[in-house]
Protein backbone atom coordinates (compact mmCIF):
# COMPACT_ATOMS: atom_id res chain seq x y z
CA UNK A 1 0.00 0.00 0.00
CA UNK A 2 1.38 3.40 -0.99
CA UNK A 3 -0.12 5.70 1.65
CA UNK A 4 1.21 9.20 2.53
CA UNK A 5 2.85 7.74 5.65
CA UNK A 6 4.53 5.07 3.54
CA UNK A 7 5.97 7.69 1.18
CA UNK A 8 7.38 9.69 4.13
CA UNK A 9 8.95 6.54 5.53
CA UNK A 10 10.59 5.77 2.18
CA UNK A 11 12.07 9.26 1.96
CA UNK A 12 13.45 9.08 5.50
CA UNK A 13 14.86 5.60 4.88
CA UNK A 14 16.61 6.69 1.69
CA UNK A 15 18.27 9.59 3.55
CA UNK A 16 19.46 7.29 6.28
CA UNK A 17 20.85 4.77 3.80
CA UNK A 18 22.66 7.43 1.81
CA UNK A 19 24.19 9.30 4.74
CA UNK A 20 24.17 6.86 7.64
CA UNK A 21 22.08 9.29 9.70
CA UNK A 22 18.47 10.34 9.75
CA UNK A 23 17.43 13.42 7.75
CA UNK A 24 17.06 16.58 9.81
CA UNK A 25 13.89 18.63 9.89
CA UNK A 26 15.12 21.18 7.33
CA UNK A 27 15.70 18.43 4.78
CA UNK A 28 12.31 16.88 5.44
CA UNK A 29 10.52 20.19 5.06
CA UNK A 30 12.52 21.24 1.96
CA UNK A 31 10.54 20.54 -1.24
CA UNK A 32 13.82 20.39 -3.16
CA UNK A 33 15.02 17.58 -0.91
CA UNK A 34 11.92 15.46 -1.41
CA UNK A 35 11.96 16.13 -5.16
CA UNK A 36 15.28 14.28 -5.34
CA UNK A 37 13.93 11.24 -3.54
CA UNK A 38 14.25 7.95 -5.46
CA UNK A 39 11.35 7.10 -7.71
CA UNK A 40 9.99 3.88 -6.19
CA UNK A 41 8.57 2.99 -9.59
CA UNK A 42 12.10 3.04 -11.04
CA UNK A 43 13.80 -0.35 -10.96
CA UNK A 44 17.16 1.41 -10.48
CA UNK A 45 16.63 2.48 -6.89
CA UNK A 46 18.50 5.62 -5.96
CA UNK A 47 18.27 7.32 -9.36
CA UNK A 48 17.15 10.94 -9.32
CA UNK A 49 14.79 12.53 -11.75
CA UNK A 50 16.38 14.83 -14.30
CA UNK A 51 15.81 18.54 -13.88
CA UNK A 52 14.91 20.45 -17.03
CA UNK A 53 17.59 22.96 -18.08
CA UNK A 54 16.86 26.60 -17.47
CA UNK A 55 15.09 28.29 -20.35
CA UNK A 56 16.64 31.23 -22.17
CA UNK A 57 15.58 34.63 -20.88
CA UNK A 58 13.18 36.50 -23.18
CA UNK A 59 14.39 39.31 -25.42
CA UNK A 60 14.71 42.76 -23.90
CA UNK A 61 14.74 45.60 -26.42
CA UNK A 62 16.24 49.03 -25.80
CA UNK A 63 13.69 51.45 -27.20
CA UNK A 64 16.05 54.42 -26.91
CA UNK A 65 18.73 52.73 -29.00
CA UNK A 66 16.20 51.65 -31.60
CA UNK A 67 15.00 55.24 -31.83
CA UNK A 68 18.59 56.44 -32.30
CA UNK A 69 19.16 53.90 -35.09
CA UNK A 70 15.99 54.98 -36.86
CA UNK A 71 16.98 58.61 -36.46
CA UNK A 72 20.24 57.93 -38.30
CA UNK A 73 18.40 55.95 -40.97
CA UNK A 74 16.04 58.86 -41.54
CA UNK A 75 18.49 61.77 -41.36
CA UNK A 76 21.54 60.37 -43.16
CA UNK A 77 22.42 59.06 -46.58
CA UNK A 78 22.25 55.27 -46.38
CA UNK A 79 23.75 52.95 -48.99
CA UNK A 80 21.50 49.91 -48.64
CA UNK A 81 23.64 47.82 -51.00
CA UNK A 82 26.96 48.21 -49.21
CA UNK A 83 25.51 49.34 -45.85
CA UNK A 84 27.50 52.55 -45.65
CA UNK A 85 26.30 55.54 -43.62
CA UNK A 86 27.05 59.15 -44.54
CA UNK A 87 25.71 61.99 -42.41
CA UNK A 88 25.97 65.75 -42.87
CA UNK A 89 25.05 66.21 -39.22
CA UNK A 90 26.27 64.54 -36.01
CA UNK A 91 23.61 61.84 -35.82
CA UNK A 92 25.91 58.86 -36.38
CA UNK A 93 28.75 60.41 -34.43
CA UNK A 94 26.41 60.79 -31.46
CA UNK A 95 25.34 57.17 -31.78
CA UNK A 96 28.96 56.04 -31.82
CA UNK A 97 29.84 58.11 -28.77
CA UNK A 98 26.90 56.62 -26.85
CA UNK A 99 28.84 53.34 -26.81
CA UNK A 100 32.15 55.02 -26.04
CA UNK A 101 30.51 56.76 -23.09
CA UNK A 102 28.75 53.49 -22.20
CA UNK A 103 25.30 55.00 -22.45
CA UNK A 104 24.45 51.68 -24.05
CA UNK A 105 25.95 48.39 -22.88
CA UNK A 106 27.18 46.20 -25.75
CA UNK A 107 25.89 42.98 -24.24
CA UNK A 108 22.53 44.37 -23.19
CA UNK A 109 21.70 45.64 -26.69
CA UNK A 110 22.29 42.38 -28.60
CA UNK A 111 18.56 41.70 -28.90
CA UNK A 112 17.98 45.26 -30.09
CA UNK A 113 20.64 44.84 -32.79
CA UNK A 114 19.08 41.55 -33.91
CA UNK A 115 15.72 43.27 -34.21
CA UNK A 116 17.17 46.23 -36.12
CA UNK A 117 18.95 43.92 -38.57
CA UNK A 118 15.59 42.46 -39.60
CA UNK A 119 13.58 45.70 -39.51
CA UNK A 120 11.10 46.25 -42.33
CA UNK A 121 13.02 49.38 -43.38
CA UNK A 122 16.16 48.45 -45.40
CA UNK A 123 17.84 51.66 -44.21
CA UNK A 124 17.44 50.63 -40.59
CA UNK A 125 18.92 47.23 -41.49
CA UNK A 126 21.90 48.93 -43.12
CA UNK A 127 22.57 51.23 -40.16
CA UNK A 128 22.46 48.22 -37.82
CA UNK A 129 24.76 46.21 -40.12
CA UNK A 130 27.22 49.09 -40.26
CA UNK A 131 27.14 49.39 -36.48
CA UNK A 132 27.98 45.72 -35.95
CA UNK A 133 30.98 46.19 -38.24
CA UNK A 134 32.33 49.57 -37.20
CA UNK A 135 30.77 50.69 -33.91
CA UNK A 136 30.28 47.62 -31.72
CA UNK A 137 32.40 45.09 -33.59
CA UNK A 138 34.09 43.86 -30.42
CA UNK A 139 33.48 43.22 -26.74
CA UNK A 140 36.43 44.63 -24.76
CA UNK A 141 37.37 42.56 -21.70
CA UNK A 142 34.51 40.14 -22.30
CA UNK A 143 34.89 36.46 -21.45
CA UNK A 144 32.94 33.32 -22.18
CA UNK A 145 29.67 33.35 -20.28
CA UNK A 146 29.20 37.13 -20.35
CA UNK A 147 26.62 36.96 -23.16
CA UNK A 148 23.22 35.43 -22.29
CA UNK A 149 22.46 32.32 -24.33
CA UNK A 150 19.00 33.60 -25.22
CA UNK A 151 20.37 36.78 -26.80
CA UNK A 152 23.05 34.80 -28.61
CA UNK A 153 20.60 32.29 -30.04
CA UNK A 154 18.32 35.05 -31.28
CA UNK A 155 21.29 36.75 -32.93
CA UNK A 156 22.33 33.49 -34.58
CA UNK A 157 18.78 32.95 -35.81
CA UNK A 158 18.72 36.48 -37.20
CA UNK A 159 22.08 35.96 -38.89
CA UNK A 160 20.73 32.92 -40.70
CA UNK A 161 18.00 35.06 -42.26
CA UNK A 162 20.28 37.86 -43.44
CA UNK A 163 21.32 38.26 -47.04
CA UNK A 164 23.49 41.28 -47.87
CA UNK A 165 23.84 42.53 -44.27
CA UNK A 166 25.26 39.13 -43.23
CA UNK A 167 28.76 40.03 -44.39
CA UNK A 168 28.89 43.10 -42.15
CA UNK A 169 27.33 41.31 -39.17
CA UNK A 170 29.42 38.16 -39.56
CA UNK A 171 32.20 38.77 -37.02
CA UNK A 172 29.79 40.35 -34.52
CA UNK A 173 27.51 37.32 -34.65
CA UNK A 174 30.41 34.92 -34.13
CA UNK A 175 31.66 36.94 -31.17
CA UNK A 176 28.20 36.94 -29.59
CA UNK A 177 27.79 33.20 -30.03
CA UNK A 178 31.23 32.19 -28.74
CA UNK A 179 30.97 34.55 -25.77
CA UNK A 180 27.75 32.74 -24.86
CA UNK A 181 29.57 29.39 -25.08
CA UNK A 182 27.44 28.23 -28.01
CA UNK A 183 30.30 27.11 -30.23
CA UNK A 184 28.48 24.23 -31.91
CA UNK A 185 25.53 26.45 -32.74
CA UNK A 186 27.89 29.05 -34.17
CA UNK A 187 29.53 26.43 -36.40
CA UNK A 188 26.14 25.26 -37.62
CA UNK A 189 25.02 28.81 -38.38
CA UNK A 190 28.18 29.38 -40.44
CA UNK A 191 28.01 26.10 -42.32
CA UNK A 192 24.32 26.42 -43.14
CA UNK A 193 24.38 30.07 -44.21
CA UNK A 194 23.27 30.47 -47.84
CA UNK A 195 25.82 33.15 -48.72
CA UNK A 196 29.13 31.73 -50.02
CA UNK A 197 31.01 34.67 -48.49
CA UNK A 198 30.19 33.39 -44.99
CA UNK A 199 31.51 29.83 -45.02
CA UNK A 200 34.38 29.32 -44.28
CA UNK A 201 35.40 32.95 -43.72
CA UNK A 202 33.37 33.46 -40.54
CA UNK A 203 35.50 30.80 -38.85
CA UNK A 204 38.35 33.34 -38.76
CA UNK A 205 36.60 34.91 -35.78
CA UNK A 206 35.81 31.91 -33.57
CA UNK A 207 39.03 31.95 -31.54
CA UNK A 208 39.07 35.69 -30.78
CA UNK A 209 36.75 35.17 -27.82
CA UNK A 210 36.20 31.41 -28.01
CA UNK A 211 39.96 30.94 -27.43
CA UNK A 212 40.94 27.30 -26.84
CA UNK A 213 37.31 26.15 -26.68
CA UNK A 214 37.19 26.72 -30.46
CA UNK A 215 40.60 25.20 -31.13
CA UNK A 216 39.37 21.65 -31.95
CA UNK A 217 37.25 23.06 -34.77
CA UNK A 218 40.17 25.08 -36.11
CA UNK A 219 42.41 22.01 -36.00
CA UNK A 220 39.81 20.22 -38.09
CA UNK A 221 39.61 23.05 -40.63
CA UNK A 222 43.40 23.28 -40.97
CA UNK A 223 43.41 19.74 -42.37
CA UNK A 224 41.07 20.72 -45.19
CA UNK A 225 42.10 20.20 -48.81
CA UNK A 226 40.65 23.63 -49.60
CA UNK A 227 43.28 26.39 -49.49
CA UNK A 228 40.97 29.16 -48.34
CA UNK A 229 39.76 26.99 -45.47
CA UNK A 230 43.35 26.30 -44.42
CA UNK A 231 44.09 30.04 -44.41
CA UNK A 232 40.96 30.75 -42.40
CA UNK A 233 42.02 28.22 -39.77
CA UNK A 234 45.42 29.80 -39.15
CA UNK A 235 43.97 33.31 -39.31
CA UNK A 236 41.58 32.35 -36.53
CA UNK A 237 44.54 31.48 -34.31
CA UNK A 238 46.17 34.80 -35.18
CA UNK A 239 42.99 36.62 -34.18
CA UNK A 240 43.59 35.62 -30.56
CA UNK A 241 45.01 38.72 -28.92
CA UNK A 242 47.79 38.25 -26.38
CA UNK A 243 47.98 34.48 -26.19
CA UNK A 244 48.57 33.21 -22.69
CA UNK A 245 51.28 30.66 -21.89
CA UNK A 246 48.60 28.00 -21.61
CA UNK A 247 47.30 28.88 -25.06
CA UNK A 248 50.79 28.90 -26.55
CA UNK A 249 51.46 25.48 -25.06
CA UNK A 250 48.52 24.15 -27.06
CA UNK A 251 48.78 26.18 -30.25
CA UNK A 252 52.52 26.47 -30.92
CA UNK A 253 53.47 22.76 -31.06
CA UNK A 254 50.41 22.13 -33.23
CA UNK A 255 51.31 24.88 -35.71
CA UNK A 256 54.96 23.80 -35.78
CA UNK A 257 53.78 20.48 -37.22
CA UNK A 258 52.71 22.30 -40.39
CA UNK A 259 56.07 23.97 -41.09
CA UNK A 260 57.10 21.03 -43.26
CA UNK A 261 53.82 20.98 -45.19
CA UNK A 262 54.08 21.07 -48.96
CA UNK A 263 50.86 23.07 -49.02
CA UNK A 264 51.83 26.72 -48.90
CA UNK A 265 48.60 27.78 -47.18
CA UNK A 266 49.51 25.53 -44.24
CA UNK A 267 53.20 26.43 -44.20
CA UNK A 268 52.57 30.19 -44.37
CA UNK A 269 49.85 29.99 -41.73
CA UNK A 270 52.11 28.03 -39.43
CA UNK A 271 54.95 30.47 -40.07
CA UNK A 272 52.84 33.42 -38.99
CA UNK A 273 51.89 31.57 -35.82
CA UNK A 274 55.59 30.93 -35.13
CA UNK A 275 56.08 34.71 -35.15
CA UNK A 276 53.68 34.86 -32.20
CA UNK A 277 55.25 31.90 -30.43
CA UNK A 278 58.81 33.33 -30.64
CA UNK A 279 61.77 31.64 -28.88
CA UNK A 280 62.82 28.28 -30.24
CA UNK A 281 59.93 28.31 -32.68
CA UNK A 282 61.71 31.04 -34.65
CA UNK A 283 64.70 28.71 -35.00
CA UNK A 284 62.37 26.07 -36.43
CA UNK A 285 60.95 28.61 -38.88
CA UNK A 286 64.44 29.69 -39.97
CA UNK A 287 65.56 26.09 -40.47
CA UNK A 288 62.59 25.44 -42.72
CA UNK A 289 63.30 28.60 -44.74
CA UNK A 290 66.94 27.59 -45.21
CA UNK A 291 65.85 24.13 -46.35
CA UNK A 292 63.38 25.52 -48.87
CA UNK A 293 65.92 27.96 -50.27
CA UNK A 294 68.44 25.15 -50.83
CA UNK A 295 65.71 23.25 -52.65
CA UNK A 296 64.94 26.37 -54.77
CA UNK A 297 61.40 26.47 -53.34
CA UNK A 298 61.48 29.87 -51.64
CA UNK A 299 58.62 31.89 -53.14
CA UNK A 300 57.70 35.57 -53.03
CA UNK A 301 54.92 34.77 -50.55
CA UNK A 302 57.45 33.42 -48.05
CA UNK A 303 59.11 36.81 -47.77
CA UNK A 304 55.96 38.15 -46.09
CA UNK A 305 56.72 35.85 -43.13
CA UNK A 306 60.50 36.13 -42.99
CA UNK A 307 60.48 39.91 -43.15
CA UNK A 308 58.63 40.07 -39.81
CA UNK A 309 60.96 37.97 -37.66
CA UNK A 310 63.08 40.96 -36.60
CA UNK A 311 60.90 43.95 -37.44
CA UNK A 312 62.77 46.63 -35.52
CA UNK A 313 59.83 49.05 -35.50
CA UNK A 314 58.22 46.92 -32.75
CA UNK A 315 59.65 48.36 -29.56
CA UNK A 316 61.75 45.89 -27.59
CA UNK A 317 61.25 42.99 -29.99
CA UNK A 318 64.86 42.59 -31.07
CA UNK A 319 66.14 43.16 -27.52
CA UNK A 320 64.80 39.83 -26.29
CA UNK A 321 67.38 37.25 -25.24
CA UNK A 322 68.72 35.29 -28.20
CA UNK A 323 66.87 37.35 -30.79
CA UNK A 324 69.92 39.13 -32.21
CA UNK A 325 71.44 35.82 -33.25
CA UNK A 326 68.15 34.83 -34.86
CA UNK A 327 68.05 38.16 -36.69
CA UNK A 328 71.53 37.71 -38.14
CA UNK A 329 70.56 34.23 -39.26
CA UNK A 330 67.41 35.62 -40.86
CA UNK A 331 69.28 38.40 -42.70
CA UNK A 332 71.72 35.81 -44.06
CA UNK A 333 68.83 33.63 -45.24
CA UNK A 334 67.21 36.55 -47.06
CA UNK A 335 70.50 37.52 -48.71
CA UNK A 336 71.03 33.91 -49.75
CA UNK A 337 67.58 33.98 -51.37
CA UNK A 338 68.55 37.24 -53.11
CA UNK A 339 71.63 35.54 -54.56
CA UNK A 340 69.84 32.37 -55.63
CA UNK A 341 69.57 32.56 -59.41
CA UNK A 342 67.17 29.60 -59.46
CA UNK A 343 64.62 31.61 -57.48
CA UNK A 344 61.89 33.79 -58.95
CA UNK A 345 63.11 37.36 -59.65
CA UNK A 346 60.38 39.01 -57.61
CA UNK A 347 61.08 36.71 -54.67
CA UNK A 348 64.76 37.64 -54.82
CA UNK A 349 63.98 41.36 -54.84
CA UNK A 350 61.47 41.07 -52.01
CA UNK A 351 63.94 39.05 -49.95
CA UNK A 352 66.45 41.90 -50.20
CA UNK A 353 63.72 44.40 -49.39
CA UNK A 354 62.86 42.24 -46.35
CA UNK A 355 66.27 43.03 -44.83
CA UNK A 356 65.69 46.79 -45.18
CA UNK A 357 62.13 46.38 -43.90
CA UNK A 358 63.38 44.87 -40.64
CA UNK A 359 66.66 46.72 -40.15
CA UNK A 360 66.55 50.37 -41.17
CA UNK A 361 70.09 51.46 -40.47
CA UNK A 362 73.50 52.17 -41.98
CA UNK A 363 74.35 48.49 -42.15
CA UNK A 364 71.35 47.83 -44.38
CA UNK A 365 72.21 50.88 -46.48
CA UNK A 366 75.72 49.55 -47.08
CA UNK A 367 74.28 46.18 -48.04
CA UNK A 368 71.86 47.75 -50.54
CA UNK A 369 74.74 49.56 -52.24
CA UNK A 370 76.14 46.17 -53.22
CA UNK A 371 72.98 45.44 -55.21
CA UNK A 372 72.10 48.87 -56.66
CA UNK A 373 73.43 47.89 -60.11
CA UNK A 374 72.49 44.21 -59.95
CA UNK A 375 71.78 42.44 -63.24
CA UNK A 376 68.45 41.18 -61.94
CA UNK A 377 66.00 44.04 -62.44
CA UNK A 378 63.88 43.23 -59.37
CA UNK A 379 66.90 43.01 -57.10
CA UNK A 380 68.20 46.30 -58.51
CA UNK A 381 64.78 47.95 -58.12
CA UNK A 382 64.34 47.01 -54.45
CA UNK A 383 67.95 47.88 -53.59
CA UNK A 384 67.56 51.41 -54.93
CA UNK A 385 64.12 51.92 -53.39
CA UNK A 386 65.46 50.80 -50.00
CA UNK A 387 68.43 53.15 -50.25
CA UNK A 388 66.20 56.08 -51.14
CA UNK A 389 63.93 55.39 -48.17
CA UNK A 390 66.87 55.07 -45.78
CA UNK A 391 68.36 58.33 -47.03
CA UNK A 392 65.10 60.20 -46.70
CA UNK A 393 63.74 58.89 -43.42
CA UNK A 394 66.30 57.05 -41.31
CA UNK A 395 69.90 58.07 -41.86
CA UNK A 396 71.28 61.42 -40.84
CA UNK A 397 74.52 60.82 -42.72
CA UNK A 398 74.51 59.13 -46.11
Amino acid sequence: MNTPMTRIFLILSSCALATGVACDKKERDDPAATSLAPDTNDENTGATKEVEPAKDAPAELNDALMADIKKVASACEIDVKYHNVKCTGDEYKALRSSFTKKTYDRVEVIDTMATALTDSDPKVQSVAANMTYSVISGFPDAKIGDVPTGSARRMLETFGKLDDPAQRAMAYTVYVGTLAGLNDEVYTAIEKHPRPSINPYAFEHVMKYGRLTAFPKIQELAKSEDEKTMRVAFNSVLNMNKMSDEEKNEVCPWAKGYLSSEKDAQFLGAGRVMLRCRGEYINDLLAEGEKRNKENKFTRDYTMVYRDICFSMVKGLIDEAGVQAQCERNYKLLEDVTNNEETDSTARGLALFGIYYQRRDQKSYDLMKKYKDHKDEKVKKYANESMASLEKHYLKKK
